[in-house]
């Protein structure tokens, strides 16, 4: 009788400790979104102190489109978070679902790649400003890098590392904020799309780096 108990036991110690982790992850990723909202807080204001009206105007409608980008592409990212997770519970094997993965990243990228290159194009052909058409150059490699980290984070997500992603995105929005002070008074809006790249850039080769999403 009592050994029949002993694997019960031994499952719910395990689902114990997936809830116990599960609780860690969330409270840690809480902590980290709260910092990291503060940050951009501090960052909105520290633009909105060295733009002029016509220049926050511009950031903000180069950004609108930059979110419109990032989020362009959430129906294939649903499907996987969907996907990946009852694969796993069916006990497929990793190839699969690096499959899938490889799928949905190739699938979202290249689309993000023309849209990226038309961007580029158009600079050529409007007629604004030098800094607004630098500015349109910026974003259309700053939408590659934005893909490149949604990806990551979305992943991540799937994988169950909350913890690792309120990290990287505290990260990300703190390197952001410290290059927007080195860059705004010298080169205004630019700087700040250039802040964007290099943090986009460097965190999103961080993440590469700690796991093994090739």
């Amino acid at each position: 009788m009592f050994n029949s108990l002993k694997p019960r036991g031994i499952f719910f110690n395990i689902m114990m400790n997936e809830n116990n982790k599960f609780l860690e992850d969330t409270v840690n990723l809480s902590f980290f979104k709260y910092i990291s909202f503060f940050i951009t807080i501090l960052t909105t204001i520290f633009i909105l102190k060295y733009l002029s009206v016509s220049s926050f105007g511009i950031y903000s409608a180069i950004f609108l489109a930059l979110n419109y980008s990032r989020y362009a592409f959430l129906i294939p990212y649903s499907a996987s978070f969907k996907k990946i997770p009852y694969l796993r519970g069916l006990g497929k094997n990793e190839k699969e679902i690096q499959k899938i993965r490889e799928n949905t990243f190739g699938s979202t990228f290249y689309i993000m790649l023309i849209i990226s290159t038309i961007t580029f194009i158009s600079s050529f052909f409007v007629q604004f400003n030098q800094e607004i058409i630098n500015g349109i150059r910026l974003l259309s490699v700053l939408i590659i890098l934005q893909h490149f980290n949604f990806f990551y984070m979305n992943f991540l997500r799937i994988d169950k590392k909350f913890n690792f992603v309120g990290i990287f995105e505290t990260i990300l929005i703190v390197l952001r904020f410290i290059l927007i002070l080195f860059f705004i008074k010298p080169f205004g809006l630019n700087g700040i799309l250039f802040s964007y790249i290099i943090s986009y850039g460097l965190t999103t080769i961080y993440a590469f780096i700690r796991h093994d999403y090739k």
